[in-house]
C-alpha cells in the first residue's frame, strides 16, 4: 500500500484517485504522522464490507472505522 502526506494527496488527488480506480492501487493518507484516510476502489471496500460481515462481523461497521479507530 503506498502512503502520501495530506498535502501531497491534496496536491495530487486527481492521480491518486485514477490509481485506485483504475490501477486496483491503495494509498493511505497520512496527517501529522497518523492514518487519516485511504483511497481503494469502490468495488474493494464493497468486498471487504461483505467479507466481514461473512466472518461474523458487524456489518453497521466499515472498513474504514478501522482507520479511524487507529488514528485516535
Amino acid at each position: 500500500m503506498r502512503t502520501t502526506s495530506l498535502v501531497n494527496a491534496n496536491a495530487h488527488l486527481s492521480e491518486l484517485v485514477d490509481a485506485a480506480e483504475h490501477g486496483g492501487k491503495r494509498v493511505l493518507i497520512l496527517r501529522h504522522d497518523k492514518s487519516a484516510a485511504a483511497l481503494t476502489r469502490a468495488q474493494a471496500e464493497r468486498r471487504l464490507d461483505a467479507l466481514a460481515l461473512a466472518l461474523g462481523g458487524d456489518p453497521t461497521i466499515s472498513a474504514v472505522e478501522d482507520l479511524i479507530v487507529g488514528r485516535r
